[in-house]
């Protein structure tokens, strides 16, 4: 809290250097003063450097979906897709390069096309993911086919890692401006010299516990029973470490936390920090529950978290799975974080051998990192 006041003194003094006026309120003063400016409000809201949150990579995390599997989607691309390193350079507004010079996390306002049948880019309304093709129809809940003309009505504004961005200008997609930048540099897996990527011995460690589980149990009484016991107990031990990971760098510091107190003084300490919300306080015998959260601008950054290499995960795996959607276009039945469901045939991508038809296309089936597999 007193950092932030330091800040803002500093940013004042600066302020002074220059040849101009400053005027200053509090910030509560600020937002009643506004009640009754509607010139001023309006004139915020749709300035560029006010009107837009401000940047948070976390936005351009979007976890979970809710049949063919991808056979360990995430771990395959912890191994074989790249991850930003080191410190971004980070670009706002005129300053960002073209999108094809860029590499790491975007913050841009994109035009979908109205004729895609697989929307490329993922959107978080109202705590949903979701995929629409209009922003207006989206927040409107409008069940048929999308009435609006003006661009700023369709306009969707989020943050995305670059090659989304690219897989979506590709599908028709247009970036109408682009707000912020975080620039990266990249290391991928190079098989050839078997270096490279940021996880490669994690994955291959735990990757082998995976597929050689065998063993045997302590209650089954046969030797069949313990090999099944211990071969799905090692398989789901290490499906577990290889799908851990990664997550553990979107840890979120900002969930509710409950204290037992039993001091007075512990309570009066507890209720008079400026940075903590207490959100209730619930007595059970002679203790108290107390259920609070940090206020964000007193969060501290977590030693191991790393936003970007979670997004990095997410959207990549995201453009595997849309490949297999872009090939079964309308055929698409479902799908989810690493699974899609299809109409086919029997002959797969073969011709028939009486009439010389051939078949629509088909995932291949595989047991590796990466595959499909038939679930």
């Amino acid at each position: 809290m007193e950092m932030r006041f330091e800040s803002t003194m500093a940013k004042r003094a600066d302020l002074l250097k220059g040849d101009c006026e400053l005027i200053e309120m509090w910030e509560c003063a600020f937002h009643q003063y506004l009640q009754g400016n509607n010139e001023m409000k309006m004139y915020l809201e749709k300035h560029p450097l006010t009107f837009k949150k401000p940047f948070d990579p976390r936005d351009a995390f979007f976890c979970s979906r809710t049949n063919a599997d991808i056979c360990s989607l995430y771990p395959y691309i912890n191994k074989w897709k790249k991850y930003p390193v080191g410190h971004p350079v980070i670009y706002v507004g005129d300053e960002c390069p073209p999108r094809e010079k860029c590499e790491g996390v975007i913050k841009c306002t994109v035009l979908p096309p109205r004729d895609i049948y697989h929307p490329a880019r993922p959107y978080r309304f109202d705590g949903k993911l979701t995929f629409p093709l209009c922003r207006t129809c989206l927040e409107r809940n409008v069940q048929r086919s999308c009435p609006h003309e003006d661009e700023e009505d369709r306009a969707i504004t989020g943050t995305w890692v670059t090659d989304e961005v690219k897989k979506a200008v590709q599908k028709g997609y247009a970036i109408l401006a682009m707000h912020e930048i975080w620039n990266y540099s990249v290391t991928v897996y190079d098989k050839s010299v078997n270096d490279g990527g940021l996880f490669l011995g994690y994955i291959d460690n735990f990757l082998k516990l995976k597929q050689e589980a065998s063993g045997w149990p302590e209650q089954c009484q046969t030797s069949s029973e313990r090999d099944d016991f211990i071969k799905a107990s090692k398989e789901r031990e290490a499906t577990l470490s290889l799908n851990s990971l990664w997550g553990k760098f979107a840890q979120r510091n900002d969930l509710p936390q409950t204290t037992i107190v039993n001091e007075f003084e512990e309570l009066a300490k507890i209720l008079s920090d400026p940075s903590i919300d207490v959100r209730g306080i619930l007595p059970v015998d002679d203790v108290l529950f107390v259920n609070s959260v940090i206020q964000k601008k007193a969060l501290k950054s977590s030693a191991f978290t790393n936003i970007p290499i979670a997004c990095y995960t997410t959207a990549q795996a995201r453009l595997v799975l849309y490949e297999y959607l872009e090939k079964l276009g309308e055929r698409a039945i479902y799908w989810d974080t690493d699974s899609v469901m299809g109409e086919s045939n029997i002959l797969g991508h073969r011709q028939c051998n009486v009439c010389g038809k051939v078949g629509e296309w088909s995932p291949p089936i595989g047991p590796y990192l990466g595959d499909v597999t038939n679930e």
